[in-house]
């Protein structure tokens, strides 16, 4: 099943090898989301097999009085400010040191089948994101910086760069005088 603890997310996945899948919801007023619920995030098929390969996460932001507690919902808050979700549902696939590495919007049809997947798909963003990651330890300069920014291109557009802070700063630092052409895309 889906928790709604970020953090035990993170810890769960850890302990268990595992990536998180952690789905942004208004479970009580965006109709994408209840569809995407009903057909795919509640049924067994998905719930059964993702809970094998991930661990479940969801943030709701429920629109009805009371629905949660206030520290709930300045946690979810924070989150979504976190993960710049704008829209609902939004869904991440995040590592359990909690950078995400793929992003997806909106109801997908097709059922459960098909949503897991386009999970596995997404997955391919984390290999390549790890491998230009490991080369670049053994990197310097503007070989590195060219590694960083593959890695970070590697998890999408649309995935908040505010985990990567660190990677950013180290690209940064590796190619001071931008002799690759990617700082641009960096720099705040």
């Amino acid at each position: 099943g889906w928790a709604r603890g970020f953090g035990g997310g993170l810890a769960r996945a850890g302990e268990h090898g595992k990536d998180v899948v952690v789905t942004f919801t208004g479970s009580d007023w965006c109709a994408p989301c209840k569809q995407l619920a009903k057909e795919v995030f509640t049924v067994e098929a998905f719930t059964n097999v993702a809970g094998e390969r991930y661990e479940l996460v969801v943030i709701d932001s429920p629109r009805k009085a009371g629905a949660l507690d206030d520290a709930t919902k300045a946690k979810n808050e924070a989150l979504r400010e976190r993960f710049a979700v704008n829209s609902w549902p939004t869904v991440f696939l995040v590592d359990a040191s909690g950078r995400p590495f793929a992003r997806t919007k909106d109801y997908r049809p097709g059922g459960p089948a098909a949503y897991l997947e386009h999970l596995q798909g997404l997955q391919a963003a984390k290999a390549t994101r790890d491998a230009a990651l490991a080369k670049a330890k053994a990197s310097k300069g503007a070989a590195r910086a060219a590694l960083l920014d593959e890695a970070l291109r590697a998890c999408g557009e649309f995935v908040p760069i505010g985990p990567y802070e660190a990677i950013v700063d180290d690209l940064l630092a590796a190619d001071p005088k931008d002799e690759t052409g990617v700082a641009v895309r960096w720099r705040a």
